[in-house]
């Protein structure tokens, strides 16, 4: 199994240590840390100011971890100095979809926009090809007032497939939400 194992190390431009890993399970409390830490921040993620309890966490971390096992999922940390400011996973779907990952990321306020956000999206890319050997796509949603976020995944080789207008509820006002995908 995967879980901790090393994909990368590195330096930030501040001289921080930082590692892309896999999670383990005693990742728990640095993971819930950090998800309510981003819901409170009211970022362009899917939680937005909710509290997200430690055993809801416990549950994500647990499912996670046995997708990865069943070679069903890949997730990564960025772990800078024991503490995580990133976390972006690919999923497989089921079925007649199982050859499409679904891919989430996110990325503390401090590191996005920077170098290391996509070092981050590269590695979980690579990660994804290699312990994912039956996909042949992956999806991603993002804000459409994202526009950062969508230019780099663009520089990746994301396209944009599709658009929900209003599909998005962000601090009070529907945004697009905006469908990308990249064969693989």
């Amino acid at each position: 199994m995967n879980e901790g194992k090393i994909i990368f190390e590195g330096e930030t431009d501040d001289g921080n240590g930082f590692v892309i890993r896999y999670p383990k399970n005693d990742d728990i409390r640095i993971l819930h840390r950090y998800i309510n830490t981003l819901s409170k921040e009211q970022t362009y993620v899917t939680f937005q100011g909710e509290e997200v309890s430690l055993k809801k966490e416990r549950e994500f971390l647990d499912y996670q971890l046995g997708r990865i096992k069943a070679k069903q999922a890949v997730l990564l940390i960025l772990d800078v100095d024991g503490t995580v400011e990133g976390v972006c996973g690919v999923d497989l779907k089921d079925h007649t979809s199982s050859h499409i990952g679904t891919m989430e990321i996110s990325v503390s306020h401090e590191f996005r926009g920077k170098k290391i956000a996509s070092l981050f999206l590269e590695k979980i890319i690579e990660e994804a090809k290699e312990n994912l050997p039956d996909m042949k796509l992956i999806t991603l949603s993002v804000f459409a007032i994202n526009t950062v976020a969508i230019k780099m995944y663009q520089r990746f080789g994301f396209t944009e497939y599709g658009r929900l207008p209003g599909g998005i509820l962000y601090l009070g006002e529907y945004v697009d939400q905006v469908e990308m995908c990249i064969e693989v």
